[in-house]
């Protein structure tokens, strides 16, 4: 982000932004692909051929799933850019081609997570992050700084991440019948919706900004929006392997709370490093970074950099919650989603700092209902 926004235009960074952003929230459900690994290979009324033929099924599956949402999201394209005020539709459209790729990646991270190759998983990401940004400077160096370079750097950085975990670890192959999968999609209603939600909460703002700011000021809430993202990813190692490690304890008939307090003692600590640089440094930090152009952001990056580490912590509350199929905290965060994209249409929104604080008092409402479910959680257990 920090060499797409400097070699970006202010419109071409919110297009691009927004697009991206776009394919998190109607795709987020899908990172369900990886859970259902995690499900079919701790499911002890399997044996080791009945494991291995459930996972040449979800190979299967998720080979036709992500087919069909490419086609889907192809479709798509002309709509959502209309709603996103993007008069060409041409990045929506190419975008759609880096999605197939990260969809068919979930196949692979999903059999990492489901062996416990956690380690491996950390430095696929690592990876695909160099990639990305080697191949946006080396494509930006042969053809300019073209908006439509970067949607190309990142086809060829997932696919290349495919690549990767395919020579790391191999595949098992297709086949299976996608029938006798039935009982973990049934198990995974909670999860999709859960990480739908997660999803939605993390990239939903981009859109509205997108949508009823001008291209400038949703340029400069993007800078301040991804600095503030800085809190929840660095944190991401741990937040993303809490719902695995938390049902293989829970399935050996061990507690699991050690984990959901070591988790979101991390993320606290994480995200506290990028508030208080927030607080202290975010003039430096924004300069430095993005160039004087967004120096208007920093005003979101200040207050994203709280909601998004509430963010990194609900996240963990909400894998917890799921290993233990607690199911009961999905209601909050959906209809507080349903308020924080309602709220713009029906009440005016009337700068990009408005829109920041808007997102944090929702994670906050959040939060502290995750914390009244914990201890409602732990009393009945008790």
């Amino acid at each position: 982000m920090i060499v797409v926004s400097r070699w970006l235009s202010k419109q071409d960074l919110s297009i691009f932004s927004s697009v991206t952003a776009t394919g998190i929230v109607v795709t987020s459900f899908l990172s369900v692909i990886p859970s259902l690994y995690v499900l079919a290979n701790n499911d002890n009324q399997v044996d080791a051929v009945g494991k291995e033929r459930n996972q040449k099924a979800l190979n299967q599956l998720t080979i036709y799933v992500s087919l069909v949402f490419f086609l889907l999201f192809l479709f798509l394209s002309f709509p959502m850019s209309d709603f996103l005020k993007i008069s060409n539709p041409l990045p929506m459209l190419l975008y759609s081609t880096c999605l197939l790729n990260t969809l068919i990646l979930q196949a692979f991270v999903g059999h990492c997570l489901a062996v416990g190759q956690y380690a491996l998983i950390q430095v696929q990401v690592l990876l695909l992050s160099f990639l990305k940004l080697l191949v946006t400077f080396i494509l930006f160096y042969f053809f300019g700084n073209l908006l439509e370079i970067v949607f190309l750097s990142e086809f060829f950085a997932t696919l290349l991440s495919v690549c990767f975990l395919y020579k790391v670890n191999g595949f098992s192959g297709l086949g299976g019948d996608i029938k006798v999968l039935k009982v973990y999609l049934k198990q995974s209603i909670p999860v999709s919706a859960t990480l739908f939600i997660g999803g939605a909460l993390l990239s939903i703002d981009l859109l509205l900004a997108k949508r009823f700011f001008s291209e400038s000021d949703a340029a400069d809430y993007t800078v301040g929006s991804n600095l503030g993202k800085v809190a929840f990813f660095i944190s991401g190692a741990v937040s993303s392997i809490v719902f695995a490690a938390s049902k293989k304890k829970l399935s050996q008939g061990q507690n699991a709370t050690d984990i959901l307090l070591f988790s979101c003692f991390v993320a606290f600590l994480c995200g506290s490093v990028v508030c208080v640089s927030s607080l202290l440094f975010s003039e430096f930090i924004v300069f430095t970074l993005f160039g004087e152009k967004y120096i208007s952001s920093i005003g979101v990056f200040k207050v994203l950099s709280f909601s998004m580490t509430l963010l990194a912590v609900n996240t963990i509350f909400f894998n917890y919650f799921l290993a233990r199929k607690s199911y009961l905290f999905i209601k909050v965060p959906f209809f507080v989603l349903v308020f924080v994209f309602v709220y713009p249409f029906i009440w005016e929104v009337s700068n990009i700092e408005g829109l920041a604080n808007l997102i944090l008092y929702s994670m906050c409402f959040i939060f502290f209902m995750n914390v009244y479910f914990i201890f409602k959680l732990i009393r009945d257990i008790k």
